[in-house]
């Protein structure tokens, strides 16, 4: 693809929420990876005392070849939270879609953001998601997949009501694997910060 073809493609934003994040650079890795351009980049660290904004404005700025066109590295001096934190960053994002991605995570593969902008322009939704692989600290061993074939079946059949007391009990519609459009913010507007997200 042509500079000026992949300069005409929608602005996909990706999010990655940190706190102690030990593997922030893996995370950060699996986004510059990504075959798809252009993307914006926003990391949020959710006061993490050490947290070195300038070591990882220079670590975006070096990677060759990046597919990150504008990013933006946030740092909260105080623990507010991770739903505050997330509500921070979805205000400075410009993307038509977007992908949140803890810093803990990581892309399966380089086509991850490709496959979700492909899905997104031949469905009319503003949200999807899909299957995550859990393995173990070293990678190697598989533990489970999420949302089970028991659960995708209840995200298929069960009414908007349903899905939220089953979600409530135990989420099985993971983060990490769930996109959405800029619509659907607008429509929906902020995560509502009474609530309180455990998270990994």
């Amino acid at each position: 693809m042509d500079e000026l073809a992949r300069e005409k493609q929608p602005l996909v934003t990706v999010i990655t929420l940190a706190y102690h994040s030990s593997y922030l650079q893996e995370t950060i890795d699996s986004i510059l990876r990504q075959n798809y351009f252009p993307l914006e980049y926003i990391i949020s660290d959710d006061g993490t005392p050490d947290f070195d904004v300038g070591r990882w404005e220079r670590y975006i700025e070096k990677y060759p070849e990046s597919p990150v066109k504008q990013f933006r590295v946030l740092h909260h001096t105080e623990n507010i939270g991770t739903v505050k934190n997330l509500n921070c960053a979805l205000h400075h994002a410009n993307g038509r879609y977007y992908v949140i991605l803890a810093g803990d995570d990581v892309f399966a593969d380089e086509n991850v953001i490709r496959d979700w902008v492909n899905y997104f322009q031949n469905q009319e939704i503003t949200f999807a998601t899909s299957y995550m692989d859990s393995y173990d600290n070293t990678l190697t061993q598989f533990l489970q997949r999420r949302p089970s074939e028991e659960e995708r079946q209840l995200l298929l059949t069960e009414t908007s009501q349903e899905l939220f007391e089953c979600i409530a009990k135990e989420n099985f519609v993971i983060g990490c694997t769930t996109a959405y459009t800029a619509e659907f913010w607008e429509r929906f507007g902020d995560v509502p910060e009474r609530y309180r997200l455990v998270d990994d």
